[in-house]
């Protein structure tokens, strides 16, 4: 018989507009293995809000107490190091599902997201949101006091979870979301993950003409595909197998990226940055 890990997580609330929920946010890190960019459009923040303000926004904000997950796992140990080191940064939480909400969230309390149109029947009276006063700023009083005193948001707090646990609730939240495979890749908590979005950031205008952008985690495969070329030889070519398994606790590909892959991978982006218009212009 298997032996399986439990996880735990505990629900709390939190008014919208109250000072915790702001210290919450103040104190909670977004890890870029999990969570998209924020991507929502005006219409879709403009949906979220107005649902929220309705009580038909039941979906958790997920994150991961650092110090509960820390007590679990062993010193020393990459687990441990990689919560310490959110913690050394005055961070108490690590947000694994949320990101689009809590920005949202934040902007809508700055008075630069809308709830939609039309008539709000509350408890205590009915409210008519138009154009005026769609903003929280303007709202009328009826509603802000709504608001203020019964609309909450849910956070389900992870306090038993190590690095594995937290890559698979994020694949798992997002399992309706067709994740591609560099996506879950990025989920995996090790250290050529950081260094591969390292790098994504740095010659992000080396791949300006043939990706828009990097939300899909494009030119993360491209510099993987690298690493596994520099590790493996030509001979050998890139699979999904390889480059999955690149993202394993000191992987072969890891190794190799360490002791002079990087190295060579930031010499040939050099040269392809210092020639694009010569070559990628032509090309495009």
């Amino acid at each position: 018989m298997s032996t399986v890990k439990v996880t735990v997580g505990i629900d709390r609330q939190y008014n919208l507009t109250s000072d915790k929920i702001a210290a919450f946010r103040n104190k909670t890190v977004l890890d870029k293995s999990f969570n998209r960019s924020a991507c929502w459009d005006k219409n879709q923040e403009s949906k979220y809000i107005t649902s929220l303000i309705t009580g038909q926004a039941p979906s958790k904000i997920i994150v991961a107490n650092i110090e509960e997950c820390m007590a679990q796992v062993i010193e020393d140990s990459l687990d441990y190091e990689y919560f310490n080191n959110f913690l050394q940064l005055g961070f108490d939480k690590i947000a694994i599902d949320g990101n689009n909400r809590t920005q949202t969230i934040d902007a809508y309390l700055r008075g630069e997201v809308p709830l939609l149109h039309g008539q709000y029947d509350l408890p205590d009276g009915t409210v008519t949101i138009k154009e005026h006063n769609d903003k929280y700023v303007n709202h009328p009083k009826l509603l802000k006091e709504h608001i203020e005193k019964n609309i909450k948001v849910t956070i389900c707090e992870y306090i038993v979870a190590n690095r594995s646990d937290l890559s698979n609730l994020f694949i798992n939240i997002n399992n309706g979301v067709a994740l591609n495979p560099q996506e879950l890749r990025n989920a995996r908590l090790v250290p050529f993950a950081n260094e591969i979005r390292k790098l994504a950031k740095e010659y992000a205008g080396a791949f300006e003409y043939i990706f828009k952008n990097n939300n899909r985690r494009n030119i993360d495969e491209q510099l993987v595909n690298m690493s596994v070329y520099y590790a493996f030889g030509a001979s050998n070519g890139i699979s999904k197998k390889n480059k999955d398994d690149a993202y394993e606790d000191n992987s072969y590909v890891w190794q190799h990226f360490q002791v002079k892959g990087k190295r060579v991978i930031h010499q040939a982006l050099k040269i392809v940055s210092k020639n694009l218009d010569i070559s990628f212009r032509e090309v495009s």
